[in-house]
Protein backbone atom coordinates (compact mmCIF):
# COMPACT_ATOMS: atom_id res chain seq x y z
CA UNK A 1 0.00 0.00 0.00
CA UNK A 2 1.47 3.37 -1.02
CA UNK A 3 2.14 5.98 1.63
CA UNK A 4 -0.56 8.66 1.90
CA UNK A 5 0.39 12.32 1.54
CA UNK A 6 -1.96 14.41 3.68
CA UNK A 7 -2.34 18.15 4.18
CA UNK A 8 -3.44 19.11 7.72
CA UNK A 9 -5.29 22.43 7.85
CA UNK A 10 -6.05 24.22 11.12
CA UNK A 11 -7.16 27.61 12.38
CA UNK A 12 -4.24 28.30 14.69
CA UNK A 13 -6.03 27.17 17.88
CA UNK A 14 -5.34 24.55 20.52
CA UNK A 15 -7.48 22.04 18.61
CA UNK A 16 -4.88 22.04 15.83
CA UNK A 17 -2.30 20.60 18.20
CA UNK A 18 -4.52 18.05 19.91
CA UNK A 19 -6.64 16.92 16.97
CA UNK A 20 -4.21 17.30 14.06
CA UNK A 21 -0.56 17.55 14.98
CA UNK A 22 -0.20 14.91 17.70
CA UNK A 23 -1.42 12.07 15.52
CA UNK A 24 0.04 13.42 12.27
CA UNK A 25 3.52 13.88 13.71
CA UNK A 26 3.46 10.38 15.22
CA UNK A 27 2.42 8.87 11.87
CA UNK A 28 5.12 10.82 10.03
CA UNK A 29 7.70 9.86 12.65
CA UNK A 30 6.83 6.20 12.05
CA UNK A 31 6.94 6.73 8.28
CA UNK A 32 3.28 5.78 7.89
CA UNK A 33 2.31 8.97 6.00
CA UNK A 34 3.85 12.06 4.44
CA UNK A 35 2.30 15.33 5.49
CA UNK A 36 2.33 19.11 5.67
CA UNK A 37 0.58 21.71 7.82
CA UNK A 38 -1.29 24.86 6.79
CA UNK A 39 -2.47 27.47 9.30
CA UNK A 40 -5.56 29.30 8.03
CA UNK A 41 -5.09 32.11 10.54
CA UNK A 42 -2.20 33.39 8.40
CA UNK A 43 -4.70 34.22 5.67
CA UNK A 44 -7.51 35.78 7.70
CA UNK A 45 -8.78 39.12 6.45
CA UNK A 46 -10.81 39.84 9.59
CA UNK A 47 -11.59 38.53 13.06
CA UNK A 48 -14.80 37.04 11.64
CA UNK A 49 -12.71 34.36 9.97
CA UNK A 50 -12.96 35.47 6.34
CA UNK A 51 -10.02 34.20 4.35
CA UNK A 52 -8.03 35.62 1.46
CA UNK A 53 -8.47 32.62 -0.82
CA UNK A 54 -6.12 33.83 -3.56
CA UNK A 55 -3.30 34.11 -1.02
CA UNK A 56 -4.11 30.72 0.49
CA UNK A 57 -4.14 28.87 -2.83
CA UNK A 58 -0.96 30.59 -3.96
CA UNK A 59 0.92 30.00 -0.72
CA UNK A 60 -0.27 26.43 -0.22
CA UNK A 61 -0.15 25.34 -3.85
CA UNK A 62 2.95 23.18 -3.50
CA UNK A 63 1.68 21.36 -0.39
CA UNK A 64 -1.80 20.91 -1.86
CA UNK A 65 -0.44 19.47 -5.12
CA UNK A 66 1.66 16.87 -3.31
CA UNK A 67 -1.25 15.69 -1.15
CA UNK A 68 -4.23 13.58 -2.11
CA UNK A 69 -6.18 14.28 1.06
CA UNK A 70 -6.79 17.12 3.51
CA UNK A 71 -7.80 17.02 7.15
CA UNK A 72 -9.48 20.21 8.37
CA UNK A 73 -10.21 21.01 12.01
CA UNK A 74 -13.32 22.98 13.03
CA UNK A 75 -14.26 23.72 9.40
CA UNK A 76 -16.35 26.80 8.57
CA UNK A 77 -15.43 27.39 4.92
CA UNK A 78 -17.23 25.69 2.07
CA UNK A 79 -14.80 27.56 -0.19
CA UNK A 80 -11.92 25.66 1.40
CA UNK A 81 -13.42 22.20 1.04
CA UNK A 82 -14.72 22.97 -2.44
CA UNK A 83 -11.34 24.29 -3.55
CA UNK A 84 -9.46 21.31 -2.16
CA UNK A 85 -11.77 19.01 -4.08
CA UNK A 86 -12.07 20.94 -7.35
CA UNK A 87 -8.56 22.38 -7.65
CA UNK A 88 -6.57 19.48 -6.24
CA UNK A 89 -8.83 16.43 -6.28
CA UNK A 90 -8.54 15.93 -2.52
CA UNK A 91 -10.65 13.76 -0.29
CA UNK A 92 -11.51 15.84 2.79
CA UNK A 93 -11.82 14.76 6.43
CA UNK A 94 -13.45 17.36 8.70
CA UNK A 95 -12.81 17.18 12.44
CA UNK A 96 -15.03 18.84 15.04
CA UNK A 97 -14.54 18.76 18.82
CA UNK A 98 -17.25 21.10 20.17
CA UNK A 99 -21.00 21.54 19.76
CA UNK A 100 -21.06 25.18 18.70
CA UNK A 101 -24.86 25.09 18.36
CA UNK A 102 -25.21 24.55 22.13
CA UNK A 103 -23.00 27.38 23.35
CA UNK A 104 -25.05 29.20 26.04
CA UNK A 105 -25.70 32.93 25.89
CA UNK A 106 -23.53 33.53 28.94
CA UNK A 107 -20.52 31.94 27.21
CA UNK A 108 -17.78 34.18 25.80
CA UNK A 109 -18.05 32.43 22.43
CA UNK A 110 -21.81 32.85 22.01
CA UNK A 111 -21.65 35.78 19.57
CA UNK A 112 -18.51 34.66 17.76
CA UNK A 113 -18.98 30.93 17.17
CA UNK A 114 -22.33 30.14 18.78
CA UNK A 115 -26.04 30.81 18.28
CA UNK A 116 -25.33 34.54 18.38
CA UNK A 117 -23.61 34.16 15.00
CA UNK A 118 -25.95 32.23 12.73
CA UNK A 119 -23.74 32.90 9.70
CA UNK A 120 -20.87 31.03 11.39
CA UNK A 121 -23.12 28.11 12.31
CA UNK A 122 -24.51 27.83 8.80
CA UNK A 123 -21.02 27.84 7.29
CA UNK A 124 -20.02 25.17 9.82
CA UNK A 125 -23.02 23.00 8.89
CA UNK A 126 -22.35 23.27 5.16
CA UNK A 127 -18.65 22.46 5.64
CA UNK A 128 -19.38 19.29 7.60
CA UNK A 129 -21.92 18.08 5.07
CA UNK A 130 -19.45 18.64 2.21
CA UNK A 131 -16.69 16.58 3.81
CA UNK A 132 -16.09 12.99 2.72
CA UNK A 133 -15.82 11.95 6.37
CA UNK A 134 -16.33 13.67 9.72
CA UNK A 135 -14.30 12.78 12.81
CA UNK A 136 -15.18 13.78 16.33
CA UNK A 137 -14.23 13.21 19.96
CA UNK A 138 -17.16 11.57 21.75
CA UNK A 139 -20.26 9.42 21.12
CA UNK A 140 -22.43 12.28 22.42
CA UNK A 141 -21.03 14.75 19.91
CA UNK A 142 -21.40 12.17 17.14
CA UNK A 143 -25.08 11.78 18.05
CA UNK A 144 -25.58 15.53 17.82
CA UNK A 145 -23.85 15.70 14.43
CA UNK A 146 -26.39 13.18 13.09
CA UNK A 147 -29.35 15.17 14.43
CA UNK A 148 -30.81 18.58 13.66
CA UNK A 149 -29.58 21.07 12.72
CA UNK A 150 -26.36 19.56 11.32
CA UNK A 151 -27.65 16.28 9.83
CA UNK A 152 -24.40 14.53 8.97
CA UNK A 153 -25.11 11.00 7.80
CA UNK A 154 -24.17 8.28 10.28
CA UNK A 155 -21.98 6.46 7.78
CA UNK A 156 -19.82 9.58 7.45
CA UNK A 157 -18.93 9.90 11.16
CA UNK A 158 -16.01 8.31 13.00
CA UNK A 159 -15.02 8.78 16.66
CA UNK A 160 -11.43 9.14 17.85
CA UNK A 161 -10.98 10.38 21.45
CA UNK A 162 -8.46 13.00 22.46
CA UNK A 163 -5.04 11.84 23.55
CA UNK A 164 -1.49 12.86 24.31
CA UNK A 165 1.91 12.60 22.71
CA UNK A 166 5.58 12.36 23.54
CA UNK A 167 7.30 14.82 25.89
CA UNK A 168 10.10 14.41 28.40
CA UNK A 169 8.03 16.44 30.88
CA UNK A 170 5.10 14.04 31.27
CA UNK A 171 5.17 12.53 34.76
CA UNK A 172 7.94 14.82 36.04
CA UNK A 173 7.79 17.51 38.72
CA UNK A 174 10.08 19.82 40.63
CA UNK A 175 10.92 19.31 44.29
CA UNK A 176 8.81 21.52 46.55
CA UNK A 177 7.46 21.77 50.09
CA UNK A 178 3.91 22.54 48.95
CA UNK A 179 1.07 20.43 47.59
CA UNK A 180 0.03 22.17 44.39
CA UNK A 181 -3.54 22.10 43.13
CA UNK A 182 -3.46 22.97 39.44
CA UNK A 183 -5.96 24.31 36.94
CA UNK A 184 -5.35 25.35 33.34
CA UNK A 185 -7.59 26.49 30.53
CA UNK A 186 -8.91 29.29 28.39
CA UNK A 187 -11.26 32.16 29.19
CA UNK A 188 -14.20 29.94 28.22
CA UNK A 189 -14.04 28.14 31.59
CA UNK A 190 -14.53 31.03 34.03
CA UNK A 191 -18.06 29.98 35.01
CA UNK A 192 -16.83 26.40 35.49
CA UNK A 193 -14.07 27.53 37.85
CA UNK A 194 -16.61 29.12 40.19
CA UNK A 195 -17.79 25.61 41.10
CA UNK A 196 -14.62 24.93 43.09
CA UNK A 197 -13.53 28.45 44.06
CA UNK A 198 -14.90 28.38 47.62
CA UNK A 199 -13.31 24.99 48.28
CA UNK A 200 -9.94 26.23 47.02
CA UNK A 201 -10.08 29.25 49.32
CA UNK A 202 -11.07 27.04 52.25
CA UNK A 203 -8.34 24.45 51.63
CA UNK A 204 -5.61 27.10 51.54
CA UNK A 205 -6.88 28.65 54.77
CA UNK A 206 -6.82 25.29 56.54
CA UNK A 207 -3.50 24.03 55.12
CA UNK A 208 -0.65 26.49 54.77
CA UNK A 209 1.26 24.11 52.50
CA UNK A 210 -1.60 23.91 49.96
CA UNK A 211 -0.96 26.07 46.90
CA UNK A 212 -3.15 26.92 43.91
CA UNK A 213 -1.50 27.04 40.47
CA UNK A 214 -3.51 28.69 37.69
CA UNK A 215 -2.31 28.45 34.10
CA UNK A 216 -3.27 30.55 31.09
CA UNK A 217 -6.15 32.79 32.24
CA UNK A 218 -5.15 35.76 34.44
CA UNK A 219 -8.80 36.56 35.18
CA UNK A 220 -9.26 33.22 36.92
CA UNK A 221 -6.09 33.88 38.90
CA UNK A 222 -7.64 37.18 40.03
CA UNK A 223 -10.64 35.22 41.36
CA UNK A 224 -8.29 33.90 44.05
CA UNK A 225 -8.14 37.28 45.83
CA UNK A 226 -8.92 35.62 49.18
CA UNK A 227 -5.92 33.31 48.84
CA UNK A 228 -2.61 34.54 50.26
CA UNK A 229 0.01 35.54 47.70
CA UNK A 230 2.44 32.87 48.88
CA UNK A 231 -0.23 30.20 48.36
CA UNK A 232 -0.97 30.89 44.71
CA UNK A 233 0.95 31.03 41.45
CA UNK A 234 0.16 32.11 37.89
CA UNK A 235 1.69 30.48 34.82
CA UNK A 236 1.26 32.11 31.39
CA UNK A 237 -0.30 30.42 28.41
CA UNK A 238 2.23 28.45 26.37
CA UNK A 239 2.23 26.56 23.09
CA UNK A 240 0.67 23.13 23.40
CA UNK A 241 4.02 21.39 22.91
CA UNK A 242 5.25 23.18 26.05
CA UNK A 243 2.09 22.45 28.05
CA UNK A 244 3.42 19.21 29.65
CA UNK A 245 6.00 21.38 31.42
CA UNK A 246 3.17 23.41 32.97
CA UNK A 247 1.84 20.22 34.54
CA UNK A 248 5.14 19.61 36.35
CA UNK A 249 3.93 22.29 38.78
CA UNK A 250 0.80 20.27 39.65
CA UNK A 251 0.36 17.57 42.30
CA UNK A 252 -3.43 17.46 41.83
CA UNK A 253 -5.37 18.50 38.73
CA UNK A 254 -8.84 19.98 39.09
CA UNK A 255 -11.43 19.82 36.32
CA UNK A 256 -14.56 21.76 37.27
CA UNK A 257 -17.26 21.70 34.60
CA UNK A 258 -20.85 22.92 34.74
CA UNK A 259 -23.50 20.36 33.85
CA UNK A 260 -24.74 22.05 30.65
CA UNK A 261 -25.68 20.75 27.22
CA UNK A 262 -22.64 22.44 25.70
CA UNK A 263 -20.18 21.02 28.24
CA UNK A 264 -21.66 17.53 28.03
CA UNK A 265 -20.48 17.24 24.42
CA UNK A 266 -16.89 18.04 25.35
CA UNK A 267 -14.09 15.51 25.67
CA UNK A 268 -12.27 14.30 28.78
CA UNK A 269 -9.00 15.99 27.76
CA UNK A 270 -8.40 17.34 31.28
CA UNK A 271 -8.36 13.81 32.66
CA UNK A 272 -6.09 12.74 29.82
CA UNK A 273 -3.70 15.47 30.98
CA UNK A 274 -3.85 14.20 34.57
CA UNK A 275 -3.18 10.63 33.49
CA UNK A 276 -0.31 11.60 31.20
CA UNK A 277 1.22 13.57 34.08
CA UNK A 278 0.57 10.67 36.51
CA UNK A 279 -1.29 12.86 38.98
CA UNK A 280 -4.78 12.41 40.46
CA UNK A 281 -7.72 14.57 39.45
CA UNK A 282 -10.74 16.07 41.14
CA UNK A 283 -13.45 16.51 38.51
CA UNK A 284 -17.08 17.52 38.33
CA UNK A 285 -19.42 14.54 38.30
CA UNK A 286 -20.73 15.18 34.79
CA UNK A 287 -21.27 12.67 31.96
CA UNK A 288 -18.23 13.77 29.97
CA UNK A 289 -15.93 12.78 32.85
CA UNK A 290 -17.86 10.05 34.67
CA UNK A 291 -17.62 7.36 31.97
CA UNK A 292 -15.91 4.64 34.00
CA UNK A 293 -12.77 4.84 31.87
CA UNK A 294 -10.85 6.82 34.51
CA UNK A 295 -12.12 4.87 37.53
CA UNK A 296 -9.73 5.06 40.48
CA UNK A 297 -7.63 7.87 39.01
CA UNK A 298 -9.30 10.61 41.00
CA UNK A 299 -12.48 11.87 42.63
CA UNK A 300 -15.77 12.92 41.05
CA UNK A 301 -17.63 15.58 43.02
CA UNK A 302 -20.84 17.61 43.10
CA UNK A 303 -21.17 20.53 45.51
CA UNK A 304 -18.81 22.68 47.57
CA UNK A 305 -18.49 20.20 50.44
CA UNK A 306 -17.51 17.36 48.11
CA UNK A 307 -14.91 19.55 46.39
CA UNK A 308 -13.36 20.36 49.75
CA UNK A 309 -13.45 16.76 51.02
CA UNK A 310 -11.80 15.40 47.88
CA UNK A 311 -9.10 18.06 47.86
CA UNK A 312 -8.44 17.58 51.58
CA UNK A 313 -7.98 13.83 51.13
CA UNK A 314 -5.40 14.37 48.39
CA UNK A 315 -3.61 17.21 50.19
CA UNK A 316 -3.36 15.21 53.43
CA UNK A 317 -2.41 11.76 52.18
CA UNK A 318 0.64 11.25 50.01
CA UNK A 319 -0.14 7.58 49.48
CA UNK A 320 -3.64 8.28 48.17
CA UNK A 321 -2.28 10.93 45.83
CA UNK A 322 0.44 8.65 44.50
CA UNK A 323 -1.79 5.60 44.07
CA UNK A 324 -4.47 7.53 42.20
CA UNK A 325 -1.84 9.17 40.02
CA UNK A 326 -0.48 5.78 39.01
CA UNK A 327 -3.97 4.51 38.20
CA UNK A 328 -4.69 7.59 36.08
CA UNK A 329 -1.37 7.04 34.33
CA UNK A 330 -2.26 3.43 33.59
CA UNK A 331 -5.59 4.42 32.04
CA UNK A 332 -3.91 7.14 29.96
CA UNK A 333 -1.74 4.59 28.11
CA UNK A 334 -4.74 3.73 25.94
CA UNK A 335 -4.90 7.37 24.87
CA UNK A 336 -1.27 7.78 23.85
CA UNK A 337 -0.65 8.54 20.20
CA UNK A 338 1.16 5.23 19.82
CA UNK A 339 -2.36 3.79 20.01
CA UNK A 340 -4.61 6.54 18.65
CA UNK A 341 -2.47 7.36 15.62
CA UNK A 342 -3.27 3.91 14.26
CA UNK A 343 -6.99 4.70 14.55
CA UNK A 344 -6.40 7.89 12.59
CA UNK A 345 -4.42 6.03 9.95
CA UNK A 346 -7.25 3.54 9.49
CA UNK A 347 -9.65 6.44 8.89
CA UNK A 348 -7.35 8.08 6.36
CA UNK A 349 -6.95 4.83 4.46
CA UNK A 350 -10.71 4.34 4.47
CA UNK A 351 -11.25 7.77 2.90
CA UNK A 352 -8.49 7.38 0.33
Amino acid sequence: MSKLNICFIGDGGVSDAIRLRLSAEKLMENDKIAGSFVDLSRFRESELGFVSWDQLWESGDSAFKKASMSVVTRPVHAELIGGLRDKYGHKVVADVDDDFHSIPQSHVGYRAVGPGNQDFLERHRVSLRMADLVTTTTPELATRLRADPIKVKSEKIRIVPNGWGDSKWWGMKYRRNTINIGWGGTITHRADFLLCLDALVEITKKYAYAKIVVAADPEIYRMLKQVKEEQKMFLPMVRYEDYPHTLTYYDILIAPLENTRFNNAKSDIKLVDAGAAKIPFVASNVPVYETGFWEGGGYYVHGKSEWFDALESLVLYDTTRQEMGLIAGHHAKARHMNVLSEDWLEIYREVS
